[in-house]
């Protein structure tokens, strides 16, 4: 059966057709027999451009999956050895990991305080605030920046903002300021 594909790692992306029966096995691997097609730089005269591709770095297109190749995919079990030690009731630990440690790392519970700011009160006494909000328009940044100055000036300070973008026109800002009162 004639499938589409690419191969994994292909830089250039190029598209092949293979037939799933024609492959070959060397020292182990299965390769499929592809076909680029003719290149069309070297005119119409010019061949099918052949290759090999390894079976298992093949991306299928248009939903076709290739029939399983007899043989491929049976390797030989791994043995694996772990000691124990019965008598003690021991078992070795595995080798820990390489590479980077975990970035998520248990947390444990803390027995101090976090410190909470009471609204209106400071270490020396209680302050209390009076808050403003105001709709700035401007066309200039300039213009922006010397209304924040004379609310400066006055004792306001900015505590947060909103904008509505435009294309056209002016452009608008939702500000809050705070100061102290008294």
């Amino acid at each position: 059966m004639l499938i589409k594909g690419i191969a994994k790692g292909d830089k250039d992306f190029r598209h092949f057709t293979f037939d799933d029966e024609d492959y070959i096995e060397k020292n182990g691997v299965y390769y499929y027999k592809v076909n680029y097609g003719k290149n069309k730089l070297e005119g119409e005269y010019a061949e099918d451009e052949i290759g090999y591709v390894e079976c298992d770095k093949i991306l299928t297109l248009g939903g076709k999956k290739p029939r399983p190749i007899p043989g491929m995919g049976v390797e030989k079990p791994d043995v694996e050895i772990t000691a124990t030690v019965k008598s003690v009731g021991l078992v070795e630990k595995p080798a820990p990991k390489r590479g980077r440690p975990a970035k998520v790392k248990t947390v444990e519970p803390s027995s101090d305080t976090i410190p909470v700011a009471i609204p209106g009160k400071e270490e020396n006494g209680s302050v209390k605030y009076e808050y403003l909000t105001k709709l700035i328009k401007f066309k200039q940044i300039e213009d922006l920046q010397n209304t924040l100055n004379e609310y400066g000036d006055k004792g306001w300070e900015l505590c947060g903002f909103d904008s509505s973008p435009k294309l056209f026109g002016e452009i608008v800002i939702f500000v809050v300021f705070k100061r102290k009162r008294g």
